[in-house]
């Protein structure tokens, strides 16, 4: 688990889960930093069989429920409620903690698979980009790795200079942990509620999940939505990732909660950021 300390730890820690195909340094070069510079210890998670955790022969094998035990088990490594981000995927693992009756201090979705799962943004790509359709596929069976995705996942990506190239990043994904976020993403969790505060952030230029999903997740869990404008799926390695980070730590500073006040929906406009 990769971590950055604040100076002064004056706000909750916050454990970042990865998407599919991807790892714990996805966070490393833009929300880890800024984050801790406001005050939070942050931690983030690769899942068993990615980045440098453990079972990357066995990555196949592992399903939701391993994914969300690892964050389970992160959390109590931290050893104090935290918030809890999740992207795509990890977004998903995180609904399916929150099921269990896990209460973390908050949680915010990035670009999340929703709790009904994947077939609609199967089907959204089968019908206006299934090339696309077809890596994915590809990378699914293991005839090949992520590296070729970034295109579909990063609408204005980092730009080279800004560290590690960007294909570092992506690599395979669980067969099992696909399939399973696209036929019983809840698993047997579907009626479970949460108190847990909740923010879920769309991307208006995401070509993987569609907008609805987030009114799903609202519907769902009563979440607060955030749709932001020139963002694609993957905000931690867009240019303008500054923007959705600024909107987050407003919703945190608010209270995530009652404060908060009642769910809503907001839009924003992301500028420009390196």
């Amino acid at each position: 688990m990769l971590g950055m300390s604040a100076r002064e730890a004056t706000r909750p820690p916050i454990l970042m889960v990865h998407g599919a195909y991807t790892h714990a340094a996805s966070w490393m070069r833009t929300f880890m930093p800024w984050f801790a510079a406001r005050g939070h210890d942050v931690h983030a998670l690769s899942l068993r069989g990615h980045g440098g955790s453990d079972g990357r022969h066995l990555i196949d094998a592992w399903g939701l429920d391993d994914y969300r035990a690892d964050v389970e088990h992160a959390l109590a490594a931290i050893g104090r409620p935290a918030i809890v981000f999740g992207s795509s995927m990890g977004g998903l693992v995180v609904q399916r903690l929150l099921a269990t009756g896990a209460r973390p201090h908050a949680a915010v979705l990035l670009s999340s698979v929703p709790p009904g799962g994947l077939m609609g943004s199967v089907s959204r790509m089968a019908l206006r980009r299934p090339q696309a359709l077809g890596n994915l596929v590809q990378v699914a069976l293991g005839q090949r790795d992520g590296r070729g995705l970034l295109e579909l996942l990063a609408h204005d990506p980092l730009s080279p200079d800004s560290g590690m190239p960007l294909s570092s990043l992506l690599g395979r994904e669980s067969s099992r942990a696909l399939w399973e976020m696209t036929w019983a993403p809840m698993g047997l969790l579907g009626n479970a509620t949460t108190e847990v505060p909740m923010l879920a952030i769309h991307g208006e230029q995401d070509l993987m999940i569609p907008a609805s999903a987030v009114d799903e997740i609202a519907a769902r869990w009563g979440a607060h939505t955030l749709r932001a404008s020139g963002v694609g799926h993957v905000p931690m390695i867009e240019r303008r990732w500054r923007t959705v980070a600024t909107a987050i730590a407003r919703w945190l500073d608010r209270g995530a909660g009652p404060a908060a006040g009642p769910a809503r929906s907001r839009r924003i406009r992301a500028g420009g950021s390196r």
